[in-house]
């Protein structure tokens, strides 16, 4: 396989590998001069070839010193599963500065397993504090691994209050405390209070907005999820994320139609993320539908081989499904292997059929998060 960098590319190749890698359903192919400008206004683009065959493209914005936005990340359907997406996102990181992080907006919850990436995020981020230990954004993010990977809850504080000392008008050092508050602490309302500072620094900031959606979701507000994510999706109609959310919401009060209505527009939208799939899945099953439950199941299942797909969100349709023990199994695994997306096990409504059975303390207990147990 060869890899290239650069974006002079031909854009009929182009639009064939997006075609051909199924990207191409959720996004404008059709418009030649929309895939020009995606192609030409990106600066950091990475391809794999084999021989003429454009098979993968990683399509990033970046600035080479701070952050990059991994906006498309691609590979030919004939081509998958042989690491080449692995190695287009290694490719990428290699072209970027030392102190910059990589976003993953294409994929975010399935690209590298946690232990893969966790560290290599700690050490990016020790090594930013030892260039500037006045950096909060590198605060921030020692704060989002001790709460997604290290299931720290007092590590997690620490990180977040040190942000907040440093840059006290910072909205992603409020989120970096609000996730801390609800994964590790179980304290929703205090959670939101800093979801809402944050709106409040950052007021057009759209993840702020989403994080208070599912906030009020994990508090059991549901109408109040309902009504925040309808907000936001008037403001942006197409991020898939709120869409997801308001499906979520929506079936937590028993509105399956209208809730799977909304899933399936967040899967047009482009969310074919795991998280998506999981929670889709989880709602076919209570609905009834569960051809299209074991679908998704069938779908997360393939993909896992690669390790890059959370058990987490295979045992919430194993949840839906009424199988227990299977959910279990999965959950447990996703311990094993300390997955980013088990920390909202503690909180998520799709878990509640759990909650008495034995095994449920048992894992939060592992998690070393037994304080969110209910007392007696």
């Amino acid at each position: 396989m060869d890899y290239r960098y650069g974006n002079e590319l031909d854009l009929e190749q182009v639009t064939e590998l997006y075609r051909a890698s199924t990207l191409g359903e959720r996004r404008p192919i059709d418009d030649p001069e929309i895939v020009r400008s995606m192609v030409e206004r990106a600066n950091l683009v990475v391809t794999a070839w084999d021989e003429d065959l454009l098979v993968g493209i990683a399509r990033t914005l970046t600035d080479f010193l701070y952050v990059g936005y991994l906006a498309d990340l691609a590979v030919r359907e004939s081509h998958q599963r042989q690491g080449i997406g692995v190695e287009l996102i290694r490719k990428t990181r290699d072209r970027m500065g030392p102190r910059s992080m990589l976003v993953l907006l294409s994929a975010p919850f399935d690209i590298l397993p946690s232990r893969e990436v966790m560290p290599r995020a700690r050490e990016a981020a020790d090594r930013a504090l030892r260039l500037d230990p006045t950096l909060a954004d590198a605060h921030v993010s020692l704060g989002m691994i001790a709460t997604y990977y290290d299931w720290d809850r007092e590590a997690a504080a620490a990180c977040s209050r040190r942000a907040l000392e440093l840059g006290p008008g910072m909205a992603d050092a409020h989120v970096c405390r609000e996730q801390s508050l609800t994964y590790l602490e179980g304290k929703l309302d205090e959670a939101k209070a800093e979801l809402e500072k944050a709106e409040e620094l950052d007021p057009l900031n759209i993840n702020v907005k989403i994080r208070l959606g599912f906030v009020d979701w994990y508090r059991r507000d549901h109408e109040g999820a309902i009504a925040r994510f309808q907000r936001i999706i008037e403001l942006e109609p197409s991020v898939w994320l709120a869409h997801s959310g308001l499906m979520c919401a929506l079936a937590s009060v028993g509105r399956m139609p209208q809730g799977i209505a909304a899933g399936e527009r967040a899967l047009g939208l482009g969310g074919d993320r795991v998280t998506h799939l999981g929670v889709l899945g989880h709602v076919y099953a209570v609905a009834g539908r569960t051809r299209d439950a074991r679908r998704l199941l069938a779908d997360l299942e393939e993909r896992s081989p690669t390790g890059r797909v959370s058990s987490f969100w295979m045992a919430a349709i194993h949840v839906g499904l009424g199988q227990v023990d299977e959910a279990f199994e999965r959950l447990e695994r996703a311990c094993d292997e300390r997955e980013g997306s088990l920390i909202v096990v503690a909180v998520a409504p799709p878990v509640d059929p759990l909650r008495a059975d034995p095994r449920y303390a048992r894992l939060l207990r592992r998690m070393g998060l037994a304080h969110l147990l209910p007392s007696g």
